[in-house]
């Protein structure tokens, strides 16, 4: 009788604590920055901008003192948009990365398709916003090194392994400055001017290989409409040569 219930107890138990485990833990930026070795590999969520430009895809820490460096980097089979030594640019689609031998995939949301299109917007030599979210996922605080006055960095992790690394897993609350309209809708209309049903439009996010992709076809009035959209359209039919357009979403409709 004893033994049944110590089992039960048991079967109760370690599932919570599997749980509790998943929990992130939330933080500041500034938290995250001074201390990286108290969050290794630890679930965190941290709400925090995003400093996107060459060579730099990493956490914007706002100043306090001891900070390190933290890189960014996608979950799943999601490529970085920035040039850098870190190589991110090209991922295998539909294969999660890996960090220390163990795969992390990544909640493909409207959260995640909104951050991911504000981020790429412009390019990294021109960033159109300034892009702030909450970000979780794993942190890695990377490999301790103490200097001559007894100060502990981390390194190993993105740009010549400037950093550690934090690897997103989901996104919530994005935000941007100035505030963006990603919205684009627009009519295709075949060699006679009239309206083509049925024809597909492919919008792309461009800056890593492959581009997050978005496909539709037009409507019975050659109709088509994106809630969040890319910078480049492909429109395809079999019948004719593929054109490809360069957009500026949140603008007026075009044909």
């Amino acid at each position: 009788m004893h033994k049944k219930c110590l089992l039960l107890l048991v079967f109760l138990v370690v599932p919570g604590m599997a749980i509790a485990q998943d929990t992130p833990l939330e933080v500041s930026a500034c938290e995250l920055a001074k201390d990286p070795g108290a969050f290794d590999k630890k679930a965190i969520r941290v709400r925090a901008g995003l400093s996107v430009h060459f060579e730099d895809f990493s956490l914007a820490v706002p100043d306090c003192e001891g900070k390190g460096w933290i890189w960014l980097a996608f979950g799943g089979d999601v490529p970085g948009i920035v040039t850098s030594m870190a190589n991110d640019n090209v991922r295998t689609q539909g294969v999660d990365i890996k960090v220390e031998d163990v795969p992390y995939g990544i909640k493909k949301d409207e959260n995640f398709q909104r951050l991911y299109a504000l981020i790429a917007a412009g390019g990294q030599d021109h960033p159109k916003y300034r892009v702030t979210a909450t970000l979780t996922g794993k942190f890695f605080a990377g490999e301790a090194s103490k200097s001559e006055d007894g100060k502990t960095s981390y390194s190993g992790y993105g740009h010549l392994g400037c950093c550690s690394l934090f690897l997103i897993m989901e996104v919530s609350n994005v935000e941007s400055m100035p505030p963006a309209n990603l919205h684009l809708r627009g009519t295709v209309g075949g060699p006679d001017g009239k309206p083509m049903a049925g024809i597909n439009v492919i919008d792309d996010i461009l800056g890593g290989s492959p581009p997050e992709r978005q496909q539709i076809t037009t409507d019975a009035n050659g109709e088509f409409e994106f809630a969040i959209s890319g910078e480049q359209l492909r429109i395809e039919d079999p019948r004719y040569r593929p054109v490809a357009l360069s957009v500026e979403p949140g603008g007026r409709p075009f044909t």
